[in-house]
This record gives structure tokens, C-alpha cells and sequence, in this order.
């Protein structure tokens, strides 16, 4: 149950931090309506500045992994049990990140720009993000239904 509870939080942020990581590109769906387009055009353009924002900070493989974890272990969300482990392991996602950002011999304010950027994922949203990706091959199903689903089978 705390899977299934920390994958619907968190599945957006992830997908956005793997798309930027493997540079997924960022375009109109070719099979929505004249009335979706402009809707479309906004959430692109949305995307864009966050993912520009992200760019920036040439973000390498394992910070990528240490940020999908932080982002994953929110003690906050309502619902968990346990919310002390999951916040200890989101400290130590932290924690690991920290000590890579030190270890290779970068900015020390590196560590503060990353977690600082991580709360505009959350502004792009998943209906965005189902609406741009996943319009035509989910159809009215939504991502947190088939996550479950998966995890549960």
C-alpha cells in the first residue's frame, strides 16, 4: 500500500525528471482536436521552462537518481503509515546527494539550486503530462489507475 500511495504522488515529477535526463523530446500531440491545441501550445510551453530551468544545472546520471528518490519519499503525503521511515529515507537520498555534489568537487551551492528547482515539477502537473504523452495510447484511464494495477498484480 505505501508503494502504490508514494508512486501516485510522486509518478509526474519522476517522469519529468527521466524525460529531462534522457532529453525526451517536447511537442504537440499530432492527434488532438483545433480546441486541445492551445491548451497543448500552454502546457509546452509550461514544460519548456522547466525543463530550460533543469538544463541549466546539467544535472548528471546520479544526481538524477538521488532527486527521483527525494521526490519519491514524501513523509508528508497524506495516507502513510510509516511516515518516519519514509522521511528518513527521503533525508537519506539527501544526504547521498549532498555527499556526490561534494565529492566531485562542485559548487557548494549546487545542493540548495537542486532541491530548489525540484517544486516546479510539481507545477507541470499529471493531467498535463497524460495530455501530452499518453493521450492516445491510455484513453480515459489515468496513470495512477494503471500504476496501481501493476503494483497490485
Amino acid at each position: 500500500l505505501i508503494k502504490i500511495i508514494l508512486l501516485e504522488e510522486s509518478w509526474s515529477e519522476i517522469f519529468l525528471l527521466s524525460a529531462l535526463q534522457i532529453s525526451l523530446p517536447l511537442e504537440a500531440n499530432p492527434f488532438l482536436t483545433a480546441n486541445d491545441y492551445v491548451d497543448d501550445k500552454s502546457n509546452i510551453k509550461l514544460m519548456s521552462e522547466v525543463f530550460s530551468k533543469f538544463k541549466m544545472l546539467n544535472i548528471d546520471p546520479n544526481e538524477f537518481a538521488f532527486l527521483k528518490a527525494i521526490v519519491l519519499f514524501k513523509s508528508e503525503i497524506r495516507g502513510l503509515r510509516d511516515a518516519q521511515t519514509i522521511e528518513n529515507l527521503q533525508d537519506q537520498a539527501q544526504l547521498m546527494l549532498s555527499q556526490h555534489i561534494n565529492s566531485h568537487s562542485m559548487p557548494p551551492n549546487r545542493f540548495g539550486k537542486l532541491l530548489l528547482v525540484l517544486p516546479m515539477l510539481k507545477t507541470v502537473g499529471g493531467q498535463r503530462i497524460e495530455k501530452l504523452y499518453f493521450s492516445q495510447s491510455i484513453a480515459n484511464l489515468s496513470i495512477e489507475k494503471i500504476l496501481t494495477d501493476l503494483i497490485k498484480n
